[in-house]
C-alpha cells in the first residue's frame, strides 16, 4: 500500500498504526502471497484486540488464486465482522476476497471483472506434470465457481455468462457480487 508513496519508513509505520487503530485494512494492487500474509497478520492482531467491525478497502486487479482463497477463508471465519468496500476496481481474485466479507459494498463507479483462472505451463517438462497442473487448476476453478454461486445466489452458468466482462457497480449488485452501492 505504501510502496509507491514518497514517505519515510517512520511515516509509513505511523500511518499503519493509525489505520489499524481505526480497524481499517487495505487490499491494493496485485494479490500475492507476501501481501496476503501481511493482511492475515493484521487481521489476527485486530481480532485479538476486539470483535468490533473491521473495514477492508479493496482496489485490486486480482492476482494469485491460492493466497486469495486463504484470505477469503480468514475473512469468512473472522470473529469480528468484516465490511468490504470497493473503491476503484475489484477484479479476478479480489472479487473472491470480497465475497468473504459479511457486508459487501462499492462506490458507484467501481469496475468489477470476473474470469476463469489462468495457469502457466511454461517450464513444465512432461505430459504427466502438465496434466497434474491442469487438474489442480480445474479444482481451484470449481472452488471459485462454488463460492460465487453460494454468495450471489446465481447458478454457475449464470456466473459464466458474466465472465470476461467489465461490470459497473450496479451490474455487480444485480449479479449479487455486492450488497450495496454507497
Amino acid at each position: 500500500m505504501f510502496d509507491e508513496l514518497d514517505i519515510t519508513k517512520e511515516e509509513r509505520d505511523k500511518y499503519r498504526q493509525l489505520l489499524l487503530g481505526k480497524r481499517v485494512l487495505f487490499l491494493e494492487g496485485i494479490i500475492k502471497e507476501s501481501k496476503i500474509n501481511q493482511l492475515l497478520k493484521w487481521l489476527r492482531i485486530l481480532n485479538n484486540e476486539s470483535k468490533e467491525e473491521i473495514t477492508l478497502y479493496i482496489n485490486s486487479s486480482g492476482g494469485d488464486a491460492h493466497p486469495a482463497l486463504w484470505f477469503y477463508d480468514a475473512l469468512r471465519i473472522s470473529p469480528a465482522p468484516i465490511t468490504g468496500i470497493v473503491n476503484g476496481r475489484c477484479e479476478s481474485m479480489a472479487v473472491i476476497i470480497l465475497q468473504g466479507c459479511k457486508k459487501r459494498k462499492s462506490t458507484k463507479h467501481c469496475r468489477f471483472h470476473i474470469h476463469p483462472i489462468s495457469t502457466t505451463l511454461l517450464r513444465i517438462g512432461n505430459e504427466k506434470a502438465i496434466k497434474k497442473v491442469l487438474e489442480e487448476g480445474r479444482k481451484t476453478q470449481n472452488h471459485i465457481y462454488q463460492i460465487l454461486s453460494e454468495k450471489t445466489g446465481k447458478t454457475i452458468l449464470e456466473i459464466k455468462t458474466k465472465e470476461n466482462q467489465n461490470l459497473w457497480a450496479e451490474e455487480a449488485k444485480e449479479l449479487g457480487l455486492i450488497d450495496e452501492i454507497i
